[in-house]
């Protein structure tokens, strides 16, 4: 046979041989496990943008909302010398779409003053001592200060006649609100009432929830029941009666005795 012709085939043999080889375990050999992928950390969050930065007002703040935060008591000077001369009082009502305002609480003068929204512009109706009520809407509004002028009012004629016809508002800190009133009449000014309020510290600005109605008393215990008393002695069976013998009766003659 041409020894050429095996060639290939021995080569094949000897290919097959190495493979099997290398495929078989071998004895003592040490297995090589793959590596394992690093660990990752996971990258910590990234820092909010613009942490410092003011938030900005809730997106249905409303003009209200700066009198609606004056809910409480505060303390006003009427004369400027740092005294307290009355108690403004503030309340949110109409599901906090009101504020009620009211001045001299208690006095024959007491008036109350009515904050709202007139399809979004703010109102002042004010229920004073004059006996009207001037209606007026706010025609500046700068953020921190609010000044209301007179549109028309209930019981008046007209302007001229005498009414509150205006007020300012300015709101110098969180606790200290001013608020200056002018009357009108006859197309002047009549008077000028100056309030530097300060809230009261007794007052938070919210309205307290109701007081929590005390527990009712415990029902006293029932007296401890007393002992029987002791039936009374059964006393002696009355004697019988004595009973008389019947008297004698006396013997009837026979007939024809003598």
């Amino acid at each position: 046979m041409n020894a050429r012709l095996l060639l290939p085939s021995a080569a094949a043999s000897l290919l097959i041989a190495a493979l099997a080889s290398a495929s078989a375990p071998q004895t003592g050999s040490t297995t090589i496990k793959p590596a394992a992928p690093p660990a990752t950390k996971p990258s910590a969050p990234a820092a909010a943008k613009d942490a410092a930065a003011p938030k900005a007002a809730p997106a249905d703040a409303t003009p209200l909302d700066r009198f609606k935060a004056l809910a409480g008591d505060w303390n006003a000077d009427l004369n400027g010398d740092g005294n307290t001369d009355t108690v403004v009082n503030y309340r949110v009502i109409a599901n906090d779409s009101t504020v009620v305002e009211t001045l001299f609480a208690g006095e024959d003068h007491e008036m109350i003053t009515v904050y709202t929204l007139d399809r979004g512009t703010l109102t002042a109706t004010h229920y004073c001592a004059l006996g009207n009520q001037p209606r007026m809407k706010a025609s500046s509004d700068s953020g921190k200060s609010v000044v209301f002028e007179y549109v028309d009012g209930g019981n008046l004629a007209s302007r001229d006649e005498n009414h509150m016809d205006s007020v300012t508002f300015e709101f110098l800190e969180p606790d200290r609100v001013v608020a200056q009133w002018r009357g009108y009449e006859k197309g002047a000014t009549t008077d000028h009432a100056r309030f530097d309020m300060r809230r009261a510290k007794s007052s938070t600005g919210k309205v307290s929830a109701p007081a929590t109605p005390a527990a009712p008393a415990a029902p006293a215990a029932p007296a401890a029941p007393g002992k029987p008393a002791a039936p009374a002695a059964p006393g002696k069976p009355a004697a019988p009666a004595a009973k008389s013998p019947p008297a004698p009766t006396a013997p009837t003659n026979p007939a024809g005795a003598r």
